[in-house]
């Protein structure tokens, strides 16, 4: 822990109100996912949310200062079946009510055919089973969960959903396109080489149907391959890259008629600007979140889709903007509504 986060961590211990702790998570990197989960939950639940990480230090602290009914919130990324479950323990360790809301549930399906890598279902199954409520991201972490033995999952959706603006887009006759594209250190359904190939082919096809090209840098190092492709294809003239703030990423969106999205986050924030958009999924948790606001019919799986596919899509999607945004404006706030009521139930019981 650095001397910065250590004595933050303790002021806030210090607080004499009611504490909530976010479990795990990893908020202070050069991740815009990471960063909008973060203060989506802060949204949700109050800007003196905790981040609480685990480790001797903290466990010990928090044992000493925490209040043993204070909330704690099991919140973040794909942690469920892959990360983080120390973090989780350690918390069991000091509070009586830990929550999961939101959390992703990575799926057995796609890492056991990943090289090196594996999950850890049986452990989490058990420590799943003490938690007060169980809300995860969508009806695949669901699906793998219940199909194990654990009842009462509810879907919460994914929390950055909370930043979704107020008003509906408006249609846009201007073909202008913001794409994300990225590299996994841990594992995709495609080869870095790959991808590379996909968006380099499609960006030289919506070059030359005079679409105008916004590349956007959600994660540092997605950087190397951005500039990669947009210089190979001679698309560079807009490079944006917004690591920590999901205001401006929104804003940025607002500009584009459609964005084609490879990391989760990138896809979840265009569409609290309702910008009708392509997942190109590179881990079921892309899938995972697009079914939970009915938008799996715009999510395809990198190693069974091509460039010509992808630009074909991107016409329907322009030619039907009305339809495509009225269907994102309605779920996504039917989504939101969801999860502050279930947010309410749990702070008010």
């Amino acid at each position: 822990m650095s001397l910065a986060r250590y004595l933050k961590f303790t002021l806030n211990l210090l607080t004499p109100k009611k504490k909530y702790f976010y479990v795990g998570g990893y908020p202070h990197i050069n991740n815009l996912g990471d960063q909008a989960l973060f203060q989506a939950y802060q949204q949700l639940l109050g800007k003196n949310l905790i981040h609480f990480q685990g480790g001797r230090i903290e466990t010990t602290m928090a044992k000493i200062l925490a209040d043993k009914n204070d909330l704690a919130f099991l919140a973040g990324g794909t942690l469920i079946n892959r990360l983080s479950l120390f973090s989780l323990n350690d918390a069991y360790k000091i509070f009586h009510h830990i929550h999961v809301i939101g959390t992703g549930v990575a799926q057995n399906y796609f890492w056991d055919t990943q090289s090196g890598q594996h999950c850890d279902l049986d452990n989490w199954l058990v420590a799943l089973r003490k938690s007060a409520s169980l809300a995860v991201r969508g009806p695949l972490g669901k699906r793998l969960l219940e199909e194990h033995g654990l009842e009462k999952v509810h879907i919460f959706g994914d929390p950055v959903i909370n930043f979704a603006r107020q008003e509906k887009k408006v249609v846009s006759a201007k073909k202008v396109i913001g794409i994300n594209i990225g590299i996994s250190k841990d594992g995709a359904w495609a080869s870095e080489a790959a991808i590379f190939n996909i968006y380099k082919e499609l960006a030289c096809q919506l070059k030359n149907d005079d679409w105008e090209i916004h590349w956007l840098v959600v994660c540092d190092t997605d950087l190397n391959i951005t500039k990669q492709v947009a210089t190979q294809t001679q698309t560079e003239q807009f490079v944006h890259i917004v690591f920590s703030d999901p205001n401006e990423y929104i804003n940025l969106c607002q500009n584009f008629s459609l964005l084609i999205g490879l990391k989760l986050h990138s896809v979840v924030l265009a569409h609290c600007a309702y910008i009708p958009s392509i997942m190109l999924e590179y881990r079921p948790k892309c899938l995972d979140y697009m079914m939970a606001i009915g938008e799996e019919d715009n999510c395809f799986r990198l190693d069974k889709i091509n460039a010509e596919q992808i630009f074909k899509r991107i016409g329907e999607l322009f030619e039907n903007q009305v339809r495509f945004i009225t269907r994102l404006y309605e779920n996504i706030n039917m989504m939101k509504k969801h999860q502050i009521q279930l947010v309410n139930e749990i702070l008010s019981s």
